[in-house]
């Protein structure tokens, strides 16, 4: 079945069948959306407890990671990199969460995706 998405109100749209959920809000900490169905609708329902029991503390880094990988396999200039270099950076990513107006100045930075 679809699911319609909301978070305070808003909708978020729609997910299908095999969609996931919830990612975000772990790699952030943001509220958790409302899941409504739309119609009969088996839904995979993982926990956090869940998660944590089966990953530990590191469920977070772990996501994270699998995230970096998706999106270096995807972007033009990383793809061209061998997998075991795609991990050794996925590997060693850091997630920095920018307050509005508020500017990355690091030196050294040599990627950053968005």
């Amino acid at each position: 079945g679809t699911v319609a998405m909301e978070a305070k109100g808003k909708s978020l749209g729609t997910m299908d069948r095999f969609d996931m959920a919830g990612d975000h809000a772990v790699l952030f900490g943001d509220e958790p959306v409302t899941l409504i169905s739309e119609g009969h609708t088996e839904v995979l329902v993982l926990s956090a407890s869940l998660l944590n029991n089966v990953f530990g503390i590191d469920f977070r880094r772990l996501l994270l990671r699998e995230r970096a990988l998706e999106l270096l396999a995807d972007h033009p200039v990383s793809r061209s990199l061998s997998i075991e270099q795609r991990a050794a950076m996925a590997d060693v990513c850091e997630l920095r969460i920018l307050a509005p107006g508020e500017q990355l100045e690091e030196t050294g930075i040599r990627f950053a995706a968005c």
